[in-house]
Parts: C-alpha cells; structure tokens; sequence
C-alpha cells in the first residue's frame, strides 16, 4: 500500500501547489524575496538576513510579512 505522499495524485498536486508558490515568489520584489528566502527556506533568523542584506531587523520583518501576504494572495482559491 501506497503512503499518501508517494500517490500520484498527491505527488501532482504537491508539485503543482509549489510551482505556484515558485512563480509568486518570482514576481516579488528583490527585498522581500531575498528576506523569504533567507528566512523561510534556508532558516537564518530575522538578525542575520538583516546583517546580510544590509537592513534593520524590522525592514525584514516587514518584507517577509509582504511576501508571505503576497504568497497566500496568490495560492488561495487553489484547493477550488
């Protein structure tokens, strides 16, 4: 028997859900995208992608808050 995860239908929609995610991000503007991406994929905390990016932790905090709006913006309306 099948894990969920391994379905097809499940694999599909899986992929499908983070091509959209992907294309969103991708629209974004250079600021918020990089703070999402320093974030939320590769898991440094607001000080460090703050030192990285030559910003204020708040100026993260605001482009990540952005870009998360941005992302659930774009995906919802997908489970339709």
């Amino acid at each position: 028997m099948l894990d969920d995860r391994e379905r097809p239908d499940v694999l599909y929609e899986t992929r499908r859900r983070m091509d959209t995610i992907e294309a969103a991000l991708r629209r974004l503007p250079e600021r918020p995208r990089r703070a999402f991406q320093l974030c939320r994929v590769e898991g440094h905390t607001y000080g460090e992608a703050a030192r990285e990016m030559g910003l204020s932790t708040s100026s993260i905090q605001k482009h990540l808050a952005l870009a998360m709006r941005y992302i659930l913006d774009q995906t919802q309306g997908e489970d339709d």
